[in-house]
């Protein structure tokens, strides 16, 4: 789970969050992981033979450019990650 969800504005969102009347917030949501540090999570995990799937409703929270981006040291074949 990389970030929250947008009901109770936790998703990581490039634009900030709007308050009850339209208002822009300084409240972007969060990151659970850093991104750098989930790089290495994504490589050792593919290693490892699992599937990767990883919870990211905000284009903030960096998941897809990690996920995109991973250098893949498992078997291709068996690769269907999710984010």
């Amino acid at each position: 789970m990389q970030d929250g969800v947008l009901e109770n504005f936790t998703a990581g969102v490039l634009e900030p969050h709007l308050d009850r009347r339209g208002e822009p917030t300084a409240n972007r949501g969060i990151s659970f992981v850093d991104p750098e540090a989930l790089k290495g999570d994504v490589a050792r995990l593919d290693a490892a033979g699992f599937q990767v799937h990883v919870h990211a409703i905000g284009g903030a929270c960096g998941t897809l450019g990690v996920v995109a981006n991973a250098q893949p040291v498992g078997p291709s074949t068996a690769r269907r990650w999710m984010s």
